[in-house]
């Protein structure tokens, strides 16, 4: 999983993507701005918004990739 955040989240191959936790809780990343990844934690920042969500990455059970051309 580890690695795969890795590749997703770098500038050069970034396509949008949905975090899926163990909860089934869903957090959407359509820009490469919109998450941070840190050691054992990715803060994903809200699309039109001031709020963030901190996520655990082991918590992370799926990360599934988004259409780029999908409207939000």
């Amino acid at each position: 999983m580890r690695q795969a955040l890795a590749t997703l989240m770098t500038e050069e191959t970034f396509e949008p993507f949905v975090f899926v936790m163990n909860s089934g809780d869903r957090y959407e990343v359509r820009t490469f701005d919109m998450a941070v990844r840190e050691r054992d934690i990715v803060t994903v920042y809200r699309y039109r918004s001031n709020r963030k969500d901190i996520l655990r990455i082991a918590e992370i059970c799926v990360l599934e990739i988004l259409d780029p051309d999908e409207p939000t």
